[in-house]
C-alpha cells in the first residue's frame, strides 16, 4: 500500500496522541503515588529521621517510629514511661528486631514489616508493639493544624489505636506511646481539626523461647487496608485530595519445633477420631 500525505498525517497524529497519553500517565503516576527514600534499619522514617516519604501529591511524612513494651521491664532508661523507642533505645539482648518494607507495583501501598524474635533462654511476658505515623497534608498550602481523621471497622483482639496531636502542643500521643498504652480515642475527628498523628498497638502476649511476632503495617494512598480496622487521615481544605489510610495486623509464630509438635498432635488427634467412628 502506498503511503499518502494523509496517511502520514494520521500516523503522526496517532503517534503524538500516544506520546501525550504516556506523558499524562507518567505525570499521574508521579503525583498520585508513594515516593520514598531508604528507611533506618530499625524502621524509623520520615523527615525527622532523614528520610523523604511522600504520599500522593500533598502528603509529607514527618515521622515513623515503633515502640516495644515488655511487662515488668523499663526499656528506655531514665526517660518517661517504660517502652523502648526502637530508633533510639536499646532492646534487651534476647530480643531481636528486624524490619523490611515493600512498595506495591503501582506505588499506592507501602507495607512495613517488623519481626520480633525471642532468642533468649526464657519467655518474655506481656510483649506489646506500638507504631507511630505522623504525616502532614498540604502543609505548605494551608498549614498542618487543619487536619482530621476517621476510623473504620472494628479492632482485633489485643489491638488498640489513638489519633491525637502528637505532643508538640496539647496532645498526649507520644507520651502514651512511651507508656505503652494507647487510649483508643480519635481526638482529632472532623470538627476538631488539629495536627493529626496516628498510632496502632498490638498486645502480643508472652513470647516463648524461639517464638516470633510478626507485625505488618500498611500505608495506602488509595484506601486499601490490612486487618479489620483502619484510620484515615484527611485535610479539611475542600481543595485537598490527599488521603492517607493507616492499618495493620499482627501474629505470633511458634518456633519450628513447637509448631511441628503442635501439627503432629493435631494429626494424632484426627487419626484417633477416625478410628472411633
Amino acid at each position: 500500500m502506498r503511503w499518502t500525505n494523509q496517511n502520514r498525517g494520521v500516523t503522526r497524529l496517532l503517534f503524538f496522541a500516544c506520546v501525550g497519553l504516556l506523558l499524562l500517565a507518567g505525570a499521574a503516576r508521579e503525583l498520585h503515588a508513594i515516593q520514598l527514600g531508604p528507611f533506618d534499619p530499625s524502621g524509623a522514617g520520615g523527615a525527622l529521621n532523614g528520610q523523604t516519604l511522600l504520599v500522593e501529591d500533598g502528603g509529607s511524612v514527618f515521622e515513623i517510629d515503633a515502640f516495644i513494651q515488655i511487662e515488668g521491664l523499663d526499656l528506655n532508661d531514665a526517660g518517661p514511661g517504660t517502652a523502648a523507642r526502637v530508633s533510639t533505645d536499646s532492646l534487651p539482648p534476647e530480643l531481636t528486631l528486624s524490619f523490611s518494607s515493600e512498595l506495591s507495583g503501582d506505588e499506592s501501598d507501602l507495607t512495613l514489616r517488623y519481626r520480633i524474635d525471642n532468642t533468649g533462654a526464657s519467655p518474655l511476658a506481656g510483649l506489646t508493639f506500638l507504631s507511630l505515623f505522623d504525616a502532614e497534608i498540604d502543609q505548605g498550602v494551608n498549614t498542618f493544624f487543619n487536619e482530621f481523621a476517621e476510623t473504620t471497622g472494628s479492632l482485633a483482639i489485643g489491638q488498640s489505636f489513638e489519633v491525637d496531636e502528637p505532643g508538640f502542643g496539647s496532645g498526649d500521643l507520644f507520651a502514651n506511646l512511651l507508656a505503652g498504652q494507647l487510649d483508643g480515642v480519635n481526638a482529632v475527628a472532623e470538627g476538631f481539626e488539629n495536627d493529626v498523628a496516628m498510632a496502632l498497638s498490638f498486645a502480643l502476649g508472652p513470647l516463648s523461647v524461639g517464638d516470633s511476632a510478626l507485625v505488618e503495617l500498611l500505608v495506602s494512598e488509595d484506601g486499601d487496608s490490612l486487618g479489620s480496622f483502619s484510620i484515615r487521615h484527611l485535610d479539611a481544605d475542600p481543595l485537598s485530595t490527599t488521603e492517607i489510610t493507616y492499618s495493620g495486623r499482627a501474629t505470633v509464630v511458634p518456633e519450628p519445633s513447637t509448631l511441628t509438635l503442635l501439627l503432629l498432635g493435631l494429626a494424632t488427634l484426627r487419626g484417633g477420631m477416625k478410628q472411633r467412628r
